[in-house]
């Protein structure tokens, strides 16, 4: 038995999930905190772009 999942699976879940994401939730943000969620980091996939900690933008 394989553990290890299907990669053409994940990443047409992956891709399922960003269209969930820029199609239904993003426009039903404030502009502000449309902004925040988008600099949030995403286990540092991208080494030249700012991101926020997930703390500051929960505000804990």
């Amino acid at each position: 038995m394989n553990d290890t999942p299907d990669p053409k699976h994940l990443e047409e879940t992956r891709y399922r999930l960003g269209g969930y994401y820029y199609d239904v939730l993003l426009p039903r943000l404030k502009k502000e905190d449309a902004k925040k969620v988008l600099q949030i980091e995403h286990y540092l996939q991208n080494d030249i772009l700012q991101t926020l900690p997930l703390n500051k933008v929960m505000g804990n």
